[in-house]
């Protein structure tokens, strides 16, 4: 078993409460690890669109050049 499955058939062995807790506790880690994974997708698509720009700048650049 591979993490979120690991993470149940572990709970599936503890009483409700302590189960309850456990997966809780996990679904709040996943939370924020959403989050994280969040600002980091955002931060590579500026990092994308800035390369972008910069090469059809440099492309339009060299465009000119040639003229």
């Amino acid at each position: 078993m591979k993490g979120i499955a690991h993470v149940i058939g572990i709970s599936k062995k503890m009483e409700d409460t302590d189960a309850i807790a456990y997966l809780e506790y996990h679904r709040h880690m996943q939370t924020i690890k959403l989050q994280r994974l969040r600002k980091e997708l955002s931060a590579t698509e500026g990092a994308i669109e800035t390369l972008e720009e910069e090469i059809k700048r440099r492309k339009d650049k060299e465009k000119a050049n040639r003229e």
